[in-house]
């Protein structure tokens, strides 16, 4: 496993992934920023890289966001790993019902304006104030 700190954004819109990443590097260039552009392949880093945090968008091909919340916190080895979900709309049933599968947290994606504000607070809280659990590599 990486010693440095990561972040794993799983976000299908490359422009808006693009943007975040941009954001991220200035706000938070401690922590390592990874990016999937689908669930599938969200699961082979997570699985092989271990993110301290997943930024996970709802709506995606494929696989969509709960389903992948459900693969994670159904996994004894993956559980562990917070997930922020992300969501257009801040009546979205579905985003409620991630809480149902156990996300962490759900924000709503802020325009370009309040994106650098939210991606400090999620830097601040995640990364700075929050003891985030370590990965212990299955014995046997």
């Amino acid at each position: 496993m990486p010693s440095s700190r990561s972040l794993l954004l799983v976000e299908n819109d490359q422009s808006y992934a693009y943007l975040i990443g941009r954001l991220w590097s200035q706000v938070a260039p401690d922590v390592t920023l990874r990016v999937a552009k689908d669930g599938h392949m969200a699961l082979d880093q997570i699985a092989n890289l271990q993110p301290d945090l997943v930024l996970l968008d709802l709506v995606m091909p494929d696989m969509t966001g709960l389903e992948l919340l459900r693969l994670l916190k159904s996994s004894d080895e993956l559980t562990r790993i917070p997930v922020v979900v992300l969501t257009a709309y801040s009546h979205d049933h579905n985003a409620w019902e991630a809480y149902h599968e156990l996300a962490n947290a759900f924000v709503v994606k802020p325009d370009e304006e309040e994106l650098r504000t939210m991606l400090s607070a999620i830097h601040a809280f995640w990364f700075t104030h929050v003891l985030l659990p370590l990965y212990r590599a299955p014995t046997g």
